[in-house]
């Protein structure tokens, strides 16, 4: 018995049913299933091919979206195939909505239906955890909430965590919010069309009903070369600036910035109306005025490329629940001490002018603090200690930061910390033990030795002056581990203290661009190590003795690794081996010999009597990993799929490398 239905949970109730999801159509199914209802034929007919491959490209691969569209254009004629194309990419399809609303008002109340809204509008692509904590502070109950949207498929979750919905299902939320007011901008509570908000914004129309606003210049359409010092239909700037709030400059010198761009002034007062304005994301927007009627109620806060040098006193901040200046011109964030006791996100990433933290006294909930590539950072402040509820703390690149405060590894909430690339780092602390709760580490090209090392004295990196001690320490620490990153920290066959396969907890092993030529033996002892990757280590030759528990191995760009072995048999992985010119063999799946050591009827039954005719012909193996791999053979010109075997024996191809 096969049962279809948008609820999962009433299969979940019967033990013995298997759920399959259904996938989108791909391009190719997408265009015959839309041509039998357009055409009445398994293709389009002449003339309507790249409109047609349009039309499937808008309905992205939803067999219901396909038959409604195709239907509504069986015998048009292609000047009204053209405005329909059109007009779908400012109006959605009105018959497709109403269909695909049926999932959306079977929602059992306001609460998840006005979750599902916002997360249409603003959250799609964004961290599932992320959006949480947000949305949790805007007096939703969100987990709940997104779990039911999960059981109507409204809603998934993708690669890394990040919410994904459908096109048409977020067209679907975005065109309901749209006909709550389809003419008056200002009366919609949310803004998500940034043509839309720079109208509300410009005009100063903005009401109480607005509760989320997005707006990033890179989007706008309008031709920003009329706004020059001469405004359009040549009036004077200074008189332009009279009558609208904004200009666009192709270069304003306001601070340093990786991110260059166009900008937009803003007065700020052009958000006085919008008092119950809860969401608010914004790009390359510089502030004019003072914030006494900017939106005292507001949870998020995401501002990239915040122009000015510190966030003014009488800036709102007091109910920010995440608060994001990426790739700011900030040197210092604010004046002494705030008391944000709802602050939970603090992100700074990218800002290149920073050169200290605040303080983080009265930021008792904190829990992510994000300073990535803050590349002139020197100092984190010592009061991050004091955060309690910390569980990620991201430093990567943060080149000129060249300690910590000892207090930091005395946090017991910290769940992942983050210091690649601080590649001046000195003082990694052996108390470091302390930090229990540490399940993800990344310390990719840093000096790591410091918290490998074992003994009382270890030979110098070659980025190390002179010989450096270190106290004697253990890896016990790392038991906690389940993700650990070490790449690039030169790490050779000597760097690896006995105590490695102590990590018991490890599931996933980084240890790519290091100069060992085999793996540790204490590597075996990861008995849970599920994912080891090992890229471009220029002097790797051999991988032996796997555990038995690894279900992925990345040797990419290794060029002289030459064989593959595992602790016991049967064990086949999922493999990555590209641009790996020297394997000979990986135990169990394949070994290359040279034809003269195989037998006779081997060779006669593949087929390979004439030698000459393959002497100088590429042997291909296929990966269903990562594609091909080429080795240079002298005497024989194989394809086979990766992992084949000639039944009743092993294949062994020659190949001379």
């Amino acid at each position: 018995m096969i049962i279809t239905t948008r609820r999962q949970h009433l299969l979940r109730t019967h033990e013995h049913c298997k759920i399959h999801n259904v996938d989108e159509l791909n391009p190719h199914e997408s265009l015959e299933l839309f041509s039998w209802y357009a055409f009445r034929q398994n293709c389009p007919i002449d003339g309507y091919l790249v409109h047609s491959k349009r039309a499937v490209e808008y309905c992205n691969g939803l067999p219901l979206a396909l038959k409604t569209l195709g239907s509504s254009m069986y015998g048009k004629s292609l000047d009204v195939w053209k405005s329909q194309l059109k007009k779908l990419k400012a109006i959605p399809d009105s018959e497709i909505l109403r269909k695909l609303r049926v999932s959306y008002d079977s929602l059992q109340d306001d609460h998840d239906k006005d979750l599902f809204l916002d997360i249409a509008c603003f959250f799609v692509g964004k961290d599932k955890d992320y959006t949480i904590t947000i949305l949790d502070g805007c007096d939703y109950y969100s987990l709940i909430g997104i779990h039911n949207l999960f059981d109507r498929n409204l809603l998934a979750i993708g690669t890394y965590n990040k919410l994904v919905m459908h096109q048409m299902i977020q067209e679907m939320g975005r065109e309901i919010v749209r006909q709550e007011s389809p003419k008056a901008l200002g009366e919609r509570n949310r803004l998500w069309n940034h043509e839309d908000s720079l109208y509300v914004l410009r005009e100063k129309i903005g009401t109480r009903n607005i509760r989320g606003l997005t707006f990033d210049t890179h989007f706008l359409k309008e031709d920003r070369g009329k706004w020059n010092d001469i405004g359009p239909h040549g009036e004077s700037w200074s008189n332009k600036r009279k009558r609208y709030p904004f200009a666009f400059f192709s270069s304003l010198s306001i601070g340093i910035s990786t991110k260059t761009s166009n900008e937009v002034v803003l007065e700020v007062d052009a958000f006085a109306g919008m008092s119950n304005l809860q969401l608010l994301e914004i790009s390359n927007v510089r502030p004019c005025g003072n914030y006494e009627k900017f939106p005292k109620g507001l949870r998020w806060l995401c501002w990239s490329g915040f122009p000015l040098q510190m966030i003014p006193d009488d800036f709102p901040v007091d109910r920010l629940v995440a608060l994001e200046m990426s790739y700011s011109c900030l040197k210092k964030v604010w004046n002494g001490v705030k008391h944000l006791i709802l602050l939970k996100i603090l992100n700074l990433s990218h800002s290149n002018n920073l050169y200290e933290t605040p303080n983080f006294l009265m930021l008792p909930n904190l829990e992510r603090l994000i300073l990535e590539s803050c590349v002139r950072l020197v100092k984190v402040h010592e009061s991050i200690g004091h955060l309690e509820k910390l569980i990620f703390l991201s430093l990567r690149n943060c080149q000129n930061l060249r300690k910590l405060p000892e207090i930091i590894y005395k946090l017991k909430s910290l769940g992942t910390l983050d210091i690649s690339g601080c590649t001046n780092l000195e003082n990694v602390s052996a108390e470091l033990d302390n930090m229990d709760s540490l399940t993800v580490l990344h310390a990719d090209g840093t000096r790591i030795s410091q918290l490998l090392c074992i003994t009382p004295e270890v030979k110098a990196w070659p980025w190390q002056s002179s010989l450096r001690s270190c106290p004697e320490t253990s890896l016990s620490f790392l038991q906690s581990l389940v993700h650990l990153s070490l790449e690039n920290c030169n790490l050779s066959d000597d760097g690896f203290p006995s105590e490695f396969g102590n990590l018991s907890s490890l599931r996933r092993l980084n240890l790519s661009n290091n100069a060992m030529y085999c793996l540790p033996k204490s590597i075996r002892f990861l008995s849970r190590l599920e994912h080891l990757s090992l890229r471009s280590c220029p002097k790797l030759k051999n991988v032996d003795c796997l555990p038995q528990n690894i279900e992925v191995l990345r040797a990419d760009g290794s060029k002289l690794l030459e064989k593959i072995s595992f602790e016991s048999q049967g064990i086949f992985p999922k493999l990555g081996y590209e641009s790996c010119l020297s394997l000979m063999e990986v135990a169990g799946l394949f070994k290359l010999e040279p034809l003269e050591s195989v037998d006779v009827e081997l060779i006669n039954n593949l087929g390979l009597c004439d030698f000459e005719a393959v002497e100088k012909s590429p042997v291909e193996l296929l990966s269903s990993v990562v594609g091909v791999s080429r080795w240079r053979a002298a005497c024989c010109n194989l394809e086979l799929p990766y992992g084949s075997q000639l039944e009743g024996s092993t294949w062994q191809p020659s190949a001379a490398l």
